[in-house]
């Protein structure tokens, strides 16, 4: 027997330390033995989650006890006692062997605290597991359920002891046991029917109210024929059902719905009374969808302790098919109350497969679970990383003066399922530990459990200890993956195959700030290494099998054909990086592939695996990008990895023809929403169906594993039959649609059946290929990162099974590791690459070759050359630095240094070239530009500022000498003024004149506000400019050159921001030199070695794919509005605009205030964009714009409310053009509105040698915006739109205040209609005038396009305060829009309304009453209508309209 105990951590705990804090830990006591969580420094609420698990042994005392102490760590004296619980074990039996919930704390003389401690403990009893919890399933299925459940129960203990039939010496005794059981079964049975008996007995024999509820929790392991699953829950007591909403998709569905049945009947009639749970496949209500059912009556739940079960699990069969298996499991609880019971707390849902939750199962009688044993071999561990600081190993070095390489970790592999686990022997000091050994779980056939989990432990022991056993890496293999449940499949199998672990990144120190990613329960940012598995199950009962075996010779002679490796090549181009979050420090990407390529960690040989390290540039609105210009930075990684290329090109085949038949379905539904004709619809119905057989034809789709050229599986064999089953009939269906198909809609709704038939197959287990990962470096330390799977990249001479990114030219967001990347605080993007990417086969690496078309590789080496400026001299000899270094300027490297790599030459002789900030000006690629420069006035104490004299320079205090008024500031070349003079800016904290004040600008910042003490003061003058001629690189480029190269910065610093134009107060300057080098016949690896601090460094060789010259392309972003966008104010609305974001170039619209449905009607024009890609390219992958949205807030930071990622609408022709889409906004991971706009990408030149072209610009308004031209614009008609209000009822508090003067609010394409508050909601809650009308506005004629209607409720309070209490959007007003030549659509009448529970009358009536009208403008409104004509004309009851007119279009919308 084991006692598990989960403790997760404590609330409110007293204070103990005189700061107002303790120092907790948790000490846990049984028998003896005593376990201790970690220390929490500074905490009245800690967090520990750390799991235990004492040993019980039988027979269990009555009053054993799990004692918990919290105590206060204290460093001098006696740890003090926070406070304590116990827990006696047989409460934790009768709770159902599970607890979990918060336990109140008392102090040492038994008082009750302010703590509270929260704990999930588990009791593992043999004889409940076999015996008594079947039992007590067996009696909910039936009235005399429980002798043959006992029976059947015994018959198990039988088989597991060896049964009645065993000849052993120790049979009798076996026997013995087996009486005794069935006598102890007996004995539960008797005491059961008599418990019952006295509930009946203590109700009076009458009528009394009865409540049932069911809480349906979620599905397991759901078997039916019918795929993919879409389940739903009905549950019958009595005569009453309820129903749970439909899951779609899925075999494991999450509901969490409860359900109340209000029951009076006598108590004995009610005990009696049936419960039945049916699981059935929604998509057909035909006799044979049912997937399961479960039935019990009423008594065995009430006789219950709190009379429910609570988090139990059904076991789910199906009555009409003759056998019993297991169709799957329902969690649910249940619980039955009658006259004077308390109602039971449900404790808090845990969702965790580690949990015993096998042991917890209720089944009906008849139906079986097999015993069973899981077995996995565990071969060997690789890359384990180091875990210990060696500060230990550190003394002993020190002391014995040599010092050893040893790895720090001492690492053993843990495997869990079902709330079982089991661990190999540890490995001292050992990163690629040998294990050899195989681990045996006890499970039971079919298992609800969903994942096996693997993890890697660091073993902590000895002096050098500092925490418990760390966490390296955690792995979940799923078992749907592995196995397939039904008559047609088979047992869980896997391997052997390595399995590869993500968690934190590394960082070699006692610090754990991202730990919590190894524990699996987040996407894992970085590589852990890997463990070799072999997996397999067997039917039948573990008898003697020990839990943990030494594999035999034979078994480990079986795995070497699975340890052959293949030498593959992973390439990379940066074609660039924006909106980039670093902008302080120098900024570099690097390309890994499990540890090849990593930089840091040193686990591997130094490749060309990171770009090089630069200083973002501004982008002169918002952002930062980084300026690589026709040098596109390359990276190059050679690794070994086993050949899985067959089962990787597999996962792409499915993955390509998912995507294929999805773009296909998309492309149907936009020509029905733009409202296409059936033939075009039908026709592009037709195409989808070709393509998909296209795919699925035996040369193209997935091919059968070939044992010749690859170690195959037995997992790859039983893979491969389940797909081609699955893909033998998507055939057959698409085939007879094809053929046979009449409606589109149908149709569509078939292929999407056939789309989620096809997507459950795109998994694959036993890739042991690593993930591809791009980290972001800044200042050596790992900011952001995104990974790609490998097969993904991976090539293929097979088009179809060739990575649908391999080769491509791609956008991908990075984003933040562990729990910042999931937080509302940090909503900005780290960085957006625009990269190209190819993995495979080293000796298939001449495809990448001949994929660059337009530039070259060129492969070089790199030094900077430094200097100081000394006073009175000049430029000279670098201070602070080697005169000859790297572009961080820690190592020397001159010229001379380099030499030859083996099988290398040289390609030239040293040039120096522009440096990258050149191109990094702020009206770089900009036709128009708001100029600046600050005016500096300094005084003397006691001085007024009027006898100052006044100097000119940039923001950071840059003074130049050579302007000594604004007036003699002449434009830059080929730039012309637009302004007539400069303007002081006064939209700054600053006073009225725009002066702003600080004592000395180094030491303090700038305030608006005078002081005496005041030495210092500035303001801005601004002044627009335009471009007057486009030659503007080749302006830099001649400038560049006459100054020699150089750029400048104020002084040597990693991070220093260099200018290429000299300033006053600059004192450091470098010049770059690059030598090209040839790649002979024989050439290795390239690098070079430097002597650095008595040791070698070794520097790789820059790639760079160079471009001649770019092309060039215009950006026309069209943002027409928003709908349902996220409030930002108080007021519930928000003062929208959006920031568009594209390659390094970003504008913003203008802020639409007090809104949630802003319309901006906006052109954002990005001109003169220059970009290393052909537009014949760009149109299968193109780049991708980001819209943000904000709120504008004047004080605060503006509010981040959602962003959304589009790829644009690329075309050489400007006169082809996009259509307006609404796309869907994203706040972190859910949907907060969408916004209505498209985006066009024109070559304004098709070769880059040719001039652009100039565009029309689009029209534009009175404050200077370009709006959305006709032609993209929605078409608009006039319409006329009536809402009848009645009332409000039932509304919630507000900010802890009642609703008192209520408003309706009625808002659509801007414009706003309001009713008069109700004065007294308590008195009367109806409106005294009742009608809000718009009475001509204009709407789109295409529903895709009809903007939504917003009802809102404002409660008018005290000091003028309005805000939104409550919103309803109606999203879609093409359901309720009629034209009058239509007839009316068919209503109910008063009478049927009230049959079904309708009220109409207007002291009842709760539902808005809305009429959108089409305006004939040739036709006028000569007659009045009263409100109630319309509304009983609008409900059908033509009797009671006194004039009904032409507004027999009418509907109602409900809100």
């Amino acid at each position: 027997m084991a006692l598990r105990v989960l403790v997760k951590g404590a609330v409110n705990l007293p204070a103990m330390d005189r700061g107002g804090t303790s120092d907790p830990y948790a000490k846990l006591i049984y028998s003896g033995k005593t376990f201790q969580t970690k220390t929490i420094k500074k905490a009245l609420n800690p967090t520990w989650n750390e799991s235990f698990e004492f040993t019980v042994k039988a027979p269990v005392p009555g009053d054993a006890a799990l004692l918990i102490r919290v105590y206060d760590k204290d460093f001098i004296g006696k740890d003090e006692l926070i406070g304590k619980v116990d827990l006696l074990l047989k409460e934790i039996k009768k709770q159902g062997y599970n607890i979990d919930g918060k336990y109140p704390l008392v102090d040492e003389d038994g008082k009750p605290t302010s703590g509270s401690i929260s704990l999930a403990v588990q009791f593992d009893d043999p004889e409940r597991e076999f015996g008594e919890d079947e039992a007590d399933g067996a009696e909910g299925a039936t009235e005399d359920g429980n002798e043959d459940e006992d029976d059947e129960d015994v018959e198990m203990d039988d088989e597991e002891d060896g049964g009645g039939e065993t000849t052993t010496a120790d049979g009798g005794r076996r026997r013995g046991r087996s009486r005794r059981r069935h006598a102890a079964a007996a004995r539960k049975a008797t005491r059961r029917k008599q418990r019952r008996d006295d509930m009946v007995t203590k109700f009076p024999d009458k009528e009394l109210d009865f409540q049932v509820r069911v809480h349906i929790i979620e599905a397991r392991r759901l078997v039916s024929k019918f795929q993919p699953l879409d389940p739903v829950v009905s549950v019958f007591v009595g005569n009453q059902s309820r129903q749970s909403r439909v899951v779609q998709d899925t075999d494991q569905p999450y509901w969490d719905e409860m359900f109340f049945f209000e029951l009076k009947m006598k108590p004995v009639d009610i005990f009696d009374q049936m419960m039945r749970i049916h699981v059935d496949h929604s998509r057909t209500f035909r006799k044979n969808a049912r997937i399961g059912l479960f039935e019990l009556d009423l008594g065995t739940i009430y006789i219950e302790d709190d009379h429910a079960f609570v988090h139990k699990w059904l076991l789910l069969t199906n009555p009409a098919i003759a056998s019993q298996d297991a169709k799957g499991f329902l969690k649910v609880s249940l619980v039955v109350l009658g006259p004077g019971d308390p109602a039971v707390q449900l404790p808090q849902l845990v969702m965790d497969d580690q949990v015993d939750i096998e042991s917890n199962l209720l089944r009906p009688t008849g139906a079986q679970l097999q015993q069973g044993v899981l077995q996995v071999k565990v071969f060997r561990a690789e890359d384990v990383p180091r875990m210990d600081v060696g500060f230990f190993s550190g003394l002993k070095s020190l002391f014995t003066r040599r010092k050893e390489e040893i790895d720090l970790v001492d690492p053993y592999v843990e495997i869990s399922f079902a709330g079982k686990k089991a661990r190999t022997d540890y490995h001292k000091e050992n990163a690629n530990p040998e294990f050899n050994q195989k681990i045996n779980l006890g499970i039971r056939v079919p298992s609800m459990c969903e994942r096996i989990r693997v993890r890697i432990i660091d073993r902590d022991s000895g002096l050098g200890a500092i925490n418990r056993d760390d966490i390296v890496g955690t792995r979940y293999i799923p078992l749907s993956h592995i196995s397939v449940p039904g008559d047609e499949g088979f047992l869980p199998h896997f391997g052997p195959a390595y399995v590869n672990l993500y968690g934190a990144p590394r960082k070699f120190d006692i610090t754990d700030e991202y730990d919590y990613l190894n524990e699996g329960k987040m996407e894992g940012a970085a590589y852990r290494g890997r463990v070799l598995l072999e997996i397999g199950t067997t039917i039948g009962p573990m008898k003697g099998t020990e839990p943990v075996e030494t594999l035999t010779s034979d078994e480990m002679v079986q795995v070497v054909p699975f340890l052959r490796r293949r030498k593959f090549v992973v390439h990379a181009v940066f074609f660039g990086a924006s909106m980039v979050s670093e902008k302080d420090g120098v900024v570099e990407f690097e390309l890994s592939v499990g540890n090849y390529g990593n930089q840091l960690d040193g686990a591997a040989m130094l490749q060309p695996s990171t770009t090089q390290a630069l200083t973002p540039t501004y982008n002169g609105n918002y952002y930062y990008y980084m300026s690589w210009n026709e040098r596109k930075p390359c990276c190059r990684i050679t690794c070994q990895w086993e050949d899985v290329t067959h089962r990787l090109e597999a996962l792409s085949v499915l993955a390509n023809t998912c995507g294929r038949l999805a773009s296909g379905i998309k492309r149907v539904k936009e020509l029905l929403d733009f409202e296409a004709s059936a033939k075009q619809c039908a026709s592009a119905v037709i195409q989808v169906l070709n393509v998909l057989l296209d795919d699925l034809a035996p040369q193209n789709t997935i091919q059968p594993p070939d044992r010749k050229s690859h170690t195959t599986t037995k997992l790859d064999l039983k893979l491969y039959e389940v797909r081609k089953a699955v893909m033998s009939a998507v055939i057959r269906e698409a085939t007879e649609l094809r053929d046979n198909a009449t409606d589109v809609g149908e149709a569509l709704e078939k292929c999407d059946e056939l789309l989620s038939r096809l997507k459950a197959l795109v998994y694959e287990a036993q890739n042991s290929f690593p993930d591809i990962v791009i980290w972001m470096l800044s200042s050596k330390k790992r900011i952001a990162f995104v990974r790609i799977p490998a097969y993904k990249l991976l090539f293929s001479k097979r088009a179809l099974a060739r990575g649908n990114l391999c080769g491509e030219c791609v956008t991908v967001n990075l984003k933040y590791h562990g729990k910042k990347g999931e937080s509302a605080k940090s909503p900005q993007l780290p960085a957006q690459l625009r990269v190209k990417m190819w993995l495979g086969l080293a000796e298939d690496e001449s495809d990448w070759n001949k994929s660059h078309e337009l530039g070259s590789i060129a492969v070089f080496a790199e030094t900077y050359e430094n200097q100081s400026k000394m006073p009175l001299i000049g430029w000279k000899d670098a201070v602070g630095r080697p005169n000859w270094t790297g572009s961080l300027g820690k190592v020397s490297m001159p010229r001379e240094a380099f030499k030859e790599p083996d099988g290398w030459t040289w390609g030239g002789a040293w040039d120096a070239v522009p440096p990258h900030s050149y191109s990094g000006n702020r009206d770089s690629d900009i036709d128009s530009f708001q100029d600046d420069i600050f005016e500096y006035q300094m005084r003397a104490p006691g001085v007024n500022w009027a006898r100052s004299e006044s100097t000119f320079g940039d923001v950071g205090g840059n003074i130049n000498k050579e302007i000594e008024n604004l007036e003699n500031i002449e434009a830059p070349p080929n730039w012309q003024w637009i302004d007539s003079e400069w303007g002081v800016d006064i939209n700054r904290a600053v006073d009225e004149e725009g002066w702003e004040y600080t004592v000395d600008d180094i030491l303090s910042g700038y305030n608006p506000s005078e002081r005496v003490y005041h030495l210092t003061r500035r303001r801005r003058w601004l002044r627009s400019r335009q471009k007057t001629t486009k030659d503007e690189k080749e302006a830099e480029k001649a400038q560049m050159k006459a100054f020699e190269m150089w750029e400048y910065a104020r002084v040597f610093r990693a991070e220093a921001k260099y200018h290429f134009k000299a300033r006053t107060f600059d004192m450091a300057r470098r010049r770059r030199w690059i030598r090209k080098l040839v790649a002979g016949p024989s050439a290795g690896p390239a690098h070079f070695e430097f002597e650095h601090k008595k040791d070698i460094y070794i520097e790789s060789p820059r790639m760079s794919l160079v471009f001649d010259q770019p092309y060039s392309y215009e950006l026309r972003a069209y943002v027409y509005q928003a709908r349902g966008i996220r409030s930002g104010d108080e007021s519930g609305m928000s003062d929208a605009y959006c920031r568009v974001s594209f390659q390094h170039r970003s504008l913003q619209t203008r802020v639409i205030s007090e809104t949630v449905m802003p319309t901006w009607d906006e052109t954002l024009v990005f001109d003169n964009l220059h970009l290393c890609e052909d537009p014949r390219q760009m149109l299968k992958n193109p780049p991708e714009v980001v819209v943000e949205i904000f709120d504008k807030d004047t004080i605060a930071k503006d509010d981040f409310l959602g962003r959304v990622g589009s790829p644009v609408f690329v075309h050489a022709n400007a006169g082809v053009q996009p259509a307006l889409q609404w796309y869907t906004i994203k706040h972190l991971s859910e949907e907060s509105g969408q916004l209505l706009a498209a985006f066009h990408l024109i070559a304004t030149s098709e070769n880059p040698a040719i001039k652009m072209q100039q565009l029309p610009k689009p029209p534009q308004t009175r404050e200077k915006k370009y709006i959305v031209p006709s032609g993209i614009r929605p078409e608009m008609q006039r319409y006329r739109i009536e809402m009848l209000t009645w009332g409000i009822r039932d509304m919630k508090r507000f900010q802890a205040l009642t609703i008192g003067n209520p408003a309706v609010q009625l808002e659509c394409c801007g414009e706003i209609k309001a009713t008069e508050p109700i004065e007294d909601m308590k008195k009367n809650p109806n409106f005294q005038k009742s009608t809000l009308v718009f009475e001509s506005i204009y709407l789109p004629k295409k529903k895709i396009y009809c903007p939504p209607l917003n009802i809102g409720v404002v409660d008018h309070r005290s000091f003028g305060r309005k805000p939104l209490v409550g919103l309803h959007c109606v999203r879609n007003l093409e359901r309720y829009q009629y034209s009058s030549a239509l007839s009316p659509p068919p209503m109910s009448t008063p009478k049927e309304a009230r049959e079904k529970g309708k009220t109409f009358s207007p002291e009842a009536a709760d539902e808005p009453v809305a009429v959108v009208a089409e305006i004939d403008p040739d036709k006028k409104d000569e007659e009045k209508f009263d409100w109630w004509s319309k509304y009983y004309a609008s409900i059908g009851n033509a009797s009671a309209a006194l004039k009904v007119g032409d507004y027999s279009s009418t509907t109602r919308i409900e809100s």
